[in-house]
């Protein structure tokens, strides 16, 4: 089994440490992957190491540019972060890959953008 793939089951079972470890050495071992870039980023993500989450989507999508569930999960961490323009640039890429929303990821950049709108307008839910 491919180290990224790994990463991704123990994510799937809620084993952080162990996803971790995997997504850090697959990124090490092969830097040039989209795929354990994309793992790296995800496993940083969940565990709340955004810098490192970041650095690993756009290496991710220096290697694929036109993957659009990085530019997602890049414009989720870039609203987790407060920095709207960053996120506004990442979630248009992604609306741009799947402009009917027919991939998972083009209805989570869909609902983000959403989110992000009403927030800024002031009509967000508490």
């Amino acid at each position: 089994m491919h180290l990224s793939r790994l990463a991704a089951h123990f994510l799937r079972t809620d084993d952080l440490p162990s996803a971790r470890a995997c997504a850090a050495l697959a990124a090490a071992l092969a830097p040039d992957s989209y795929e354990a870039q994309v793992a790296f980023a995800a496993t940083s993500a969940r565990a709340s190491d955004t810098p490192r989450a970041i650095s690993a989507y756009l290496r991710a999508l220096n290697l694929r540019p036109t993957a659009g569930a990085a530019w997602t999960g890049l414009a989720e961490l870039y609203l987790s972060t407060f920095d709207y323009e960053k996120a506004a640039g990442a979630l248009r890429q992604a609306l741009l890959l799947d402009r009917q929303g027919q991939r998972p990821w083009g209805r989570r950049a869909r609902a983000l953008a959403g989110q992000a709108l009403a927030q800024l307008t002031g009509r967000a839910k508490t």
